[in-house]
Parts: structure tokens; C-alpha cells; sequence
């Protein structure tokens, strides 16, 4: 997996076309993102990103019903009980769904909110 460090992430003008600056994720001042291939889909294509404001931001979540929530999910909806008003940075993923994790997922998740907290 190609590592961007948190402060490396140029600003949307710097990477992307001005069309899709009107609309992207990175449209507001001050958010920058990044999008890396680290292994999770089998094509190669991209799967994790990360979107991190330079600032505190309200923030609100739509969580499964479902009985059965993966760590994932456990988390967040902690994490915003607590906080919903200071998130600087979000972690997204896509072809996997984390579930069935139990203990460690939620260690795993912690984990990586330090690290990205850190930086």
C-alpha cells in the first residue's frame, strides 16, 4: 500500500480539474483528501480514503438498523454520541465491510483514530 502522510494531502486546487472542485468532497475550504489502492478489492482499484479538514466540523451519521453491526459502525455511532461537533477527519473504505471483527475490530478502529489524530 502507497502511504500519503495527513501532511503531504495537497488542497483540492492543487489536485483536481476546477470542474470537480464545484463539487467534490475537497469543495469546501480547507478539506483536503486522498484515495489509495492498499489491497482491499482484488482489481487494484482504489479502496481507502481519507478526508481531513483543517478544522473542527459538526458531523452526523446514518447508521444499519440491522441486530448485527460491525466495528465499524459500533464505533461511530460512539464516537459521535461523545463528539459530534469536532471531527477533523474521516476514514472510508470500500469492498470491505469489516464485519465479524468482534474485540479486535474495535482495537483495530481505535487504533487508527490515534494514529490519524497524531498527525
Amino acid at each position: 500500500m502507497s502511504q500519503t502522510p495527513i501532511s503531504n494531502l495537497q488542497p483540492s486546487a492543487q489536485n483536481e480539474s476546477p470542474i470537480s472542485n464545484l463539487y467534490g468532497i475537497t469543495a469546501p475550504r480547507g478539506f483536503r483528501a486522498a484515495g489509495v489502492a492498499c489491497g482491499i478489492k482484488k482489481t487494484g482499484a482504489l479502496d481507502l480514503a481519507l478526508v481531513v479538514s483543517e478544522h473542527d466540523c459538526a458531523c452526523a451519521g446514518m447508521f444499519t438498523t440491522n441486530r448485527v453491526q460491525a466495528a465499524p459502525v459500533l464505533y461511530d455511532k460512539a464516537t459521535l454520541a461523545k463528539n459530534n461537533r469536532a471531527i477533523r477527519a474521516v476514514v472510508i473504505n470500500s469492498g470491505c465491510a469489516n464485519a465479524a471483527t468482534g474485540k479486535e475490530g474495535i482495537e483495530d478502529l481505535k487504533r487508527l483514530a490515534r494514529m490519524i489524530s497524531e498527525r
